[in-house]
């Protein structure tokens, strides 16, 4: 059976934590389109948002460089 536990939903707390970022950073790359896949749940402005532990690896592993020179 496939592992379930990348698909848990984080809150933005917990993902900022994870990523080494604060919330305001998180929420700053979520509103300029720079950050990890997130999940919204619910509507309108009080909807919940949460991240992916699959979402949050896959960009921390599209972020990784081996030099300097290397595009971001």
């Amino acid at each position: 059976m496939e592992n379930l536990d990348g698909l848990k939903i984080r809150s933005v707390r917990e993902a900022a934590e994870l990523c080494g970022l604060s919330v305001s950073r998180m929420n700053r790359f979520r509103c300029e389109g720079d950050g990890p896949k997130y999940c919204q749940l619910g509507t309108g402005k009080r909807a919940r948002i949460g991240y992916r532990l699959i979402d949050l690896e896959s960009w921390l592993e599209s972020r990784v460089r081996s030099h300097t020179g290397q595009g971001g």
